[in-house]
């Protein structure tokens, strides 16, 4: 009850913002919203210090986005990181702990889900700090899933091992035989990357 109760403030603060364009009451929408989720994750069961920084990311890369043409842009970038990074890090960092014992097979999936938000978000606001922590999170969640998989049948683990030795033997063939093309490749990747904010 108390989750949708600030659930309904933050849906009311942010349109009265909207329809005033004051960034005070969409300011406290968010605040309202990231208290609804908090809510919400301690009422499933959700305990860890990854749903207190989690929220904590989410609303500072909430309020860069309402503040952003107020704030100069390697304040407003910095703000975006630490978000990404406070919403991303704590939940990879509980991922890693329980690596060893695979208590909750659901967790590696949740996680893989918010990264997969986390990258549609950066592509759709062309947002360089969400697109790329999204990506390196989602691989490492990936990663985590291959050993937990390994860990529980070896044979798996031959394959994903072996795997592995050929696609990084494949990476320094094609690095070796093409470079000006992947270099090329990259150049042109970083210029896209350079008129996202």
């Amino acid at each position: 009850d108390n989750a949708l109760w600030s659930l309904g403030a933050a849906a009311l603060y942010g349109a009265l913002g909207r329809a005033s364009g004051s960034r005070a009451l969409a300011a406290l929408g968010a605040v309202a919203a990231n208290i609804a989720l908090v809510q919400a994750a301690l009422t499933h069961g959700f305990a860890g210090f990854e749903v207190w920084c989690g929220a904590l990311g989410l609303l500072a890369a909430v309020l860069s986005h309402l503040y952003g043409d107020a704030l100069e842009p390697g304040v407003r970038s910095g703000i975006r990181i630490a978000g990404a990074a406070l919403g991303y890090g704590p939940a990879a960092v509980a991922l890693l702990w329980q690596l060893g014992d695979a208590q909750n097979d659901w967790y590696p999936l949740g996680f893989a889900g918010a990264c997969l938000l986390g990258v549609a978000v950066g592509a759709a606001l062309r947002v360089r700090a969400y697109l790329l922590l999204g990506a390196t999170f989602l691989l490492l969640d990936l990663g985590t899933l291959l050993v937990r998989a390994s860990l529980r049948d070896q044979r798996l683990g031959f394959v994903v091992l072996s795997c592995s030795g050929l696609l990084v033997l494949a990476t320094m063939v094609v690095w070796s035989t093409r470079r000006a093309q992947v270099q090329a490749a990259l150049g042109r990747l970083r210029r896209l990357f350079r008129a996202w904010h």
